[in-house]
């Protein structure tokens, strides 16, 4: 559709109502106005725009964030994903000392009692009994943890140990197996959390330092929750 200015033909752009001739004076006095006339439009507009992206971007950001923050658990191929929260590391003697009820009981609970060993059926995940990756790091670094204080004690007291006669789980091919396993383990997790130099050591301890961590609670209560399929 065209409308005539003057004695030139103009295309008439119906979807903007704000597109009128300023003048109907001389031909290229009124081109002049009606250009500089939609140039401001289109400068508003595109301000318009660039101001809604903005508002959209960090509307989307702050949901993001809320999602982060809700105790909502996503699936995924690869396992389930629990929510983070902040966690300050501190020095916890239950789980470093040399195995006895009560240090054993501390990493038991880990797995949710003696004996569970963190398994569990999932049938939307895996068709058979399975484990999630961070209780078999646990077993791992508590088997670590037995046969260190086993060998010490051994050591001190001039005991021969006999690599056959030692339970499989404390054998060099575990313990081999184990080492490398966490080796990969924290090189995927990648914990980026600055840790500052204590002066006096002048190195590091890792305590006092706050990690952005999986609930573990949410954690427990998962996997616990299909350990009773099992029973």
């Amino acid at each position: 559709m065209f409308k005539v200015l003057g004695t030139m033909w103009f295309p008439l752009i119906t979807r903007n109502p704000f597109y009128t001739p300023l003048t109907t004076g001389p031909d290229e006095e009124a081109e002049t106005h009606v250009g500089v006339k939609y140039e401001e439009r289109k400068s508003k507009w595109n301000i318009l725009l660039i101001l809604t992206a903005c508002f959209a971007s960090a509307a989307l950001g702050f949901a993001f964030a809320r999602i982060l923050n809700t105790h909502s658990i996503v699936l995924t191929p690869s396992g389930p994903q629990f929510s983070k929260e902040p966690h300050t590391f501190s020095y916890n003697r239950s789980f470093s000392y040399p195995p006895s009820n009560a240090t054993d009981t501390a990493w038991d609970e880990l797995f949710l009692g003696k004996g569970n060993g963190g398994f569990f059926n999932h049938p939307y995940i895996k068709g058979e009994r399975a484990t999630l990756s961070v209780l078999h790091q646990l077993h791992c670094l508590d088997g670590i943890r037995h046969i260190y204080y086993f060998n010490n004690d051994a050591a001190t007291k001039g005991t021969l140990l006999v690599e056959e006669e030692l339970e499989p789980h404390m054998q060099r091919s575990h313990m081999r197996h184990c080492l490398d396993f966490l080796r990969q383990s924290l090189m995927c997790c990648g914990d980026s959390s600055i840790e500052k130099v204590d002066p006096e050591l002048k190195g590091v301890t890792g305590w006092g330092t706050e990690h952005i961590c999986t609930s573990w609670e949410q954690l427990q209560k998962w996997v616990g929750g299909r350990q009773r399929l099992d029973r």
